[in-house]
């Protein structure tokens, strides 16, 4: 049985996720990374909030995400994001912020 989800039923799915802290800008920016994915593959992504909080975890800033994720201190956002992305996917988020693949 497959049941296809909107956007917006994705989006509420993730910001209900109790376990999860996903802000309303970084719920928006996961799924259009991944509705891109689909249609970049041709192949549907089967909805699973616990896998998605174990893949991607959002930060309030890239050198936030670097310090905890590579150590060290980050002073500048755009080093922070070229350094995760050689490791990791990293997703923009609108107002700030990042989301970062577990890696």
């Amino acid at each position: 049985m497959v049941q296809t989800l909107t956007s917006v039923e994705v989006v509420d799915r993730l910001l209900s996720d109790k376990y999860a802290r996903w802000s309303s800008d970084g719920a928006w920016a996961l799924v259009e990374y991944l509705e891109k994915i689909e249609n970049e593959t041709g192949q549907p992504i089967e909805f699973d909030r616990v896998e998605i909080r174990s893949d991607y975890s959002e930060y309030g800033s890239a050198c936030g995400a670097a310090a905890e994720l590579l150590g060290g201190q980050w002073g500048d956002e755009a080093e922070a994001v070229a350094a995760l992305e050689q490791r990791t996917t990293v997703i923009g988020v609108k107002g700030g912020g990042v989301i970062v693949q577990a890696f």
